[in-house]
């Protein structure tokens, strides 16, 4: 009699600890946020004055060392990205608030590259202007950015040298005032025997250097430790 009146009261404590926990999810169930993934859909380059993509029209490159030596680049076409809009699918979760982990930010952000290839050597020109996004909790913050390098593609060793800016916040200078700068800016620079205004350098600690400007492009680069080749003319 004993055994069967403890195993009801067992039994009945159970199943008042199971309603307790089925009511307490129901109530979180119901005051959970419906956390969806929000499409902020195309996101497009704005033309910002000042802040040109420098090779719209432009085929060929001519690069020239100190001693002379002339170094070729050609447009690479038909890729993807090339002198044309692309779109790259963005896809970030959310950093805060209730829905972190279970909801994601999407957008289309707008692409335009250029790339060029050397003609005796296995180095490559690249430049991407572009659409990027940082997430602020679960809002998205657009703003402009331009990419470009040099790469040497060649075994056992791979040269990398670039630098990249913001080409247009969109009101959003808030967020970055904080960032140290990846370029050191001149509002005019001697390279060789040529002056370039408005550029953009980077060195590397190797002896690395690259410089750009908008209204050319790459002006002028160097791998490591050997000569310094500057932009002579574009076609």
């Amino acid at each position: 009699m004993f055994i069967q009146s403890l195993k009801s009261k067992l039994d009945y404590s159970y199943k008042s600890t199971f309603l307790i926990v089925c009511v307490i999810a129901g109530l979180c169930d119901a005051c959970n946020p419906d956390c969806k993934d929000i499409d902020y859909g195309d996101q497009y380059l704005i033309d910002t004055p000042g802040f040109p993509f420098p090779y719209a029209s432009v085929d060929t490159l001519y690069f020239k060392d100190d001693a002379g030596h002339e170094l070729q680049f050609r447009k690479r076409h038909g890729i993807p990205g090339g002198n044309t809009s692309s779109w790259q699918e963005q896809s970030q979760g959310v950093v805060d608030g209730p829905c972190v982990g279970e909801s994601v930010i999407k957008s289309r952000q707008e692409l335009v590259a250029a790339y060029f290839n050397a003609d005796s050597t296995f180095y490559m020109i690249s430049c991407q202007h572009f659409v990027k996004s940082i997430i602020d909790g679960t809002k998205p913050i657009f703003y402009d950015d331009l990419y470009a390098g040099v790469t040497l593609f060649e075994n056992p060793v791979i040269y990398d040298i670039s630098t990249s800016h913001h080409t247009n916040d969109r009101g959003n200078e808030a967020y970055f005032l904080n960032s140290t700068p990846s370029y050191t800016f001149y509002e005019n620079k001697i390279l060789g025997t040529k002056r370039f205004d408005n550029v953009y350098s980077n060195t590397d600690p190797d002896g690395s250097e690259i410089n750009f400007n908008h209204e050319f492009g790459i002006v002028a680069f160097k791998d490591r430790d050997q000569a310094l080749w500057v932009l002579d003319r574009i076609e």
